[in-house]
């Protein structure tokens, strides 16, 4: 074989390697696992990868700081959260960085609460601050409501959450929060008006009712008044706006 057939046979057999790397015209030049075919990855990096995204490993009695590198599922562990259920199924991702240091993702599967542990100084007397609770939330509601008996509609149900925040402008378009356990039906909130100079004399106060009655999405404004505390005479028109409700995980 001459040099000229040689070159031309070894350019044919990069070009098989490559066209089996690329795949489809160019869209899949890191073929997903499932494809299986592992391109230019070397055959036990692409097993182990493609075994990972079929399926985690189960874990128990355990301790999740001494895990490797890798993505579990599994219950009755230890070193987890203080606030996590023992008994619930939880994700566990575990990645290292800068060889000796360890971060940890701690997911309970069905309410999806989580939280995040770095290990980042394996050898100290305190290696790490601990675990650290992810805060969930969804604006289930966005608008300016405040006429009494005034409907609306969440975009996801109230019981999906541990608790509900209102946001709310009181008489002088000062804005307000309350958060309250999302397991009532009826929500009340109220703000004052303190006199604060010589001109400001009127102490009032304000005061609004949301029911949801039995619905977890739909609730209406059932009272919404202001009263002036000094000569006990309904102001009505400054009552409270509601303007957000927001879905909260603690």
């Amino acid at each position: 074989m001459d040099k000229i057939e040689q070159i031309s046979n070894d350019v044919q057999a990069l070009k098989t390697k490559i066209d089996r790397h690329v795949g489809n015209y160019g869209k899949e030049t890191h073929p997903l696992p499932e494809y299986g075919n592992a391109g230019f990855m070397p055959y036990d990096l692409y097993v182990k990868n493609k075994a990972l995204f079929e399926k985690r490993p189960y874990i128990t009695n355990q301790s999740v700081d001494d895990l490797e590198p890798g993505f579990y599922y599994g219950n009755h562990l230890t070193d987890i959260p203080a606030d996590a259920e023992e008994e619930a199924l939880a994700l566990i991702d575990v990645t290292t960085y800068e060889d000796v240091r360890k971060s940890i993702r701690y997911q309970q599967g069905f309410t999806e609460a989580t939280w995040i542990k770095n290990i980042h100084a394996p050898n100290a007397d305190v290696p790490s601050h601990g675990w650290r609770k992810q805060l969930n939330y969804n604006i289930l509601w966005s608008g300016r409501i405040s006429k009494v008996n005034s409907t609306i509609t969440l975009t996801d149900a109230k019981s999906n959450y541990n608790n509900i925040g209102f946001v709310y402008e009181g008489m002088a378009s000062n804005a307000a929060f309350a958060m309250i356990t999302s397991k009532r039906s009826t929500f009340t909130f109220d703000a004052m008006n303190i006199p604060n100079n010589n001109t400001d004399i009127v102490i009032a106060g304000s005061e609004m009712v949301l029911d949801f009655g039995n619905s977890q999405t739909v609730a209406k404004i059932a009272m919404n008044h202001t009263i002036n505390v000094s000569t006990n005479v309904g102001i009505n028109d400054k009552p409270l706006v509601l303007t957000n409700i927001i879905g909260i995980d603690l």
